[in-house]
């Protein structure tokens, strides 16, 4: 695996080496963005132009001569959309956001000017056909025509847009979902997980955690908050009370009256298994997704999710069975989900077993494993 950043000692792990390889690979990172800055307007929102590469780490995947490439993340400095030429191997490409098929946005926020060619973006601020996102679309028009990738999506909706769009659509696209480890994220005894976390034994726990909390719009913070302040302070004689985790999250505390709670970062996968072990429920308010981690650690931990019907998230939540989906955007929805969650016992134990049942069936990373291999196979002609 080649990473831009390396931080455990994995000899399988190829990052930067030494102070300057280091320094230029979070220098890069700045470079990258350099055009945005003649968008003052743009929206607060991620957007990758892909101009610089680390050559090093290139030169160093060159060296290994390997039968497949997997790519996962290009953006932040790491692999220019050029730099994708001199990948001399079978490619698998696997999408996690949009920006493969954009001109520079991860998610459209309903923009579709993609499926013909980008350009006047949105999101850029931009008044003008041929600006950044319009030039980034032609460059990958370009280097595109030269490869023969297989394009892999974790869910079926990112999939259904790669083989719309203008970019991705002449290729093989298929679908195998994240995998997670099911040993690490399983469900704890909630007493025993509550105890361990210091949290209170008491109290109907509704936990929410995104990477940015209220600052990144697309994760719906402010349709959290509008749901819980719907959300009545006692539901079956306990307490209700608003869980957080995630950088940025606890910034936003004041606009909620439900009791709160912040556990700031969890940065090891026991933590956050007995985090979700702790919660009655974990609420994804996104506006646009993929196939979210959270969601999946949630269900593997046997916690019921609540979340938007939108993107690849109903094809992780089967509603009333192992969670609740809401309408987009609808919070009071999104609070009725809540409640009904969290109002019947014998319900929600109902929905538990569900959620880990899903969780063992779809995500288990031992079965996604072996679809992979048979995918890496097939890039290579191998019967």
């Amino acid at each position: 695996m080649v990473v831009a950043e390396k931080t455990r000692s994995d000899s399988n792990v190829i990052g930067a080496d030494g102070k300057w390889e280091k320094f230029a690979s979070k220098a890069l990172v700045h470079v990258d963005s350099i055009p945005l800055m003649f968008y003052r307007q743009r929206e607060s929102v991620p957007w990758s132009p892909a101009i610089v590469s680390q050559f090093r780490l290139l030169s160093k995947v060159r060296h290994l001569k390997p039968d497949v490439i997997n790519i996962h993340w290009t953006n932040q400095g790491f692999l220019s959309v050029e730099a994708l030429r001199l990948l001399n191997s079978a490619l698998v490409w696997t999408i996690h956001d949009m920006w493969p098929f954009t001109g520079g946005c991860h998610y459209a926020g309903g923009c579709e000017r993609y499926l013909q060619r980008c350009g006047k973006c949105p999101q850029l601020g931009s008044r003008t056909e041929r600006d950044l996102s319009r030039l980034n679309w032609v460059r990958k028009s370009r280097v595109y025509a030269s490869l023969k990738p297989i394009i892999l999506s974790p869910s079926r909706w990112l999939a259904d847009l790669a083989k719309k769009s203008a970019l991705l659509g002449k290729f093989r696209v298929e679908t195998i979902p994240n995998g997670l480890d099911l040993e690490i994220f399983r469900r704890t005894p909630k007493k025993l997980a509550r105890k361990l976390l210091l949290l209170p034994q008491n109290s109907k726990l509704i936990l929410f955690g995104a990477t940015g909390g209220g600052e990144n719009k697309r994760k719906g913070f402010n349709f959290l908050v509008e749901a819980a302040n719907r959300i009545p302070p006692e539901i079956d004689g306990q307490n209700t009370s608003l869980l957080l985790f995630g950088g940025g999250a606890e910034n936003d505390l004041p606009n909620v009256q439900l009791p709160c709670i912040s556990v700031g970062r969890l940065n090891d996968d026991i933590s956050l298994a007995l985090l979700y072990s702790a919660a009655d429920v974990f609420v994804a308010p996104s506006l646009e997704d993929n196939l979210p981690t959270t969601i999946m650690e949630s269900l593997a931990c046997g916690t019921p999710v609540v979340a938007f019907r939108v993107g690849g998230i109903p094809e992780m939540i089967d509603h009333k069975s192992n969670g609740y989906l809401a309408g987009v955007g609808d919070s009071a929805d999104l609070a009725r989900g809540i409640i009904w969650t969290l109002k019947n016992a014998d319900r929600w134990k109902k929905l538990c077993i569900a959620a880990r049942v899903k969780a063992e069936k779809e995500f288990d990373i031992e079965k996604i494993s072996r679809q992979y291999l048979a995918l890496y196979q097939s890039a290579m002609n191998v019967e």
